[in-house]
């Protein structure tokens, strides 16, 4: 036997709370580069935005982490005219999404993040996002 519990009501976020939200594109949060931005499913069918900087031919990782509720996240980078440039989805609930991602040209850049699932929502479905350049580690491996 399984139950589900959907909140009537529940806490937004910081950005959600500003005078506009950031449920749309026009109204995005500013991400900087190497920082974490804290964010929540709440209410069904949350669609956070954020805005962020990239220059061309440089590669970013970005990355929705899951932090606690099972929140889980879908991942579509937008050009500044609002084309669809990238996506990614996390493989599972409480699993983060991320990819490399190298833009075309260098200006701002959209992404937008939605639940993972149709119902995924809540105060503590919690997600934190990153955009920056990613620390790559080479392993040198030796075989006998």
């Amino acid at each position: 036997e399984a139950s589900t519990r959907i909140e009537s009501a529940c806490s937004e976020d910081d950005f959600d709370r500003n005078l506009s939200g950031d449920d749309s594109r026009e109204y995005a949060a500013y991400l900087p580069l190497g920082m974490y931005q804290a964010h929540n499913l709440c209410g069904l069918g949350d669609a956070d935005w954020v805005c962020f900087p990239g220059q061309a031919g440089v590669e970013l990782l970005i990355a929705g982490v899951s932090v606690s509720g099972g929140a889980a996240v879908k991942l579509e980078i937008y050009s500044n005219a609002g084309d669809l440039l990238a996506a990614v989805q996390a493989s599972d609930l409480g699993r983060t999404a991320a990819l490399l991602w190298t833009p075309p040209a260098t200006g701002n850049y959209y992404l937008k993040v939605t639940p993972l699932v149709e119902g995924l929502a809540g105060t503590d479905a919690r997600y934190s996002l990153w955009a920056g350049q990613p620390k790559k580690t080479y392993l040198v491996t030796i075989g006998r």
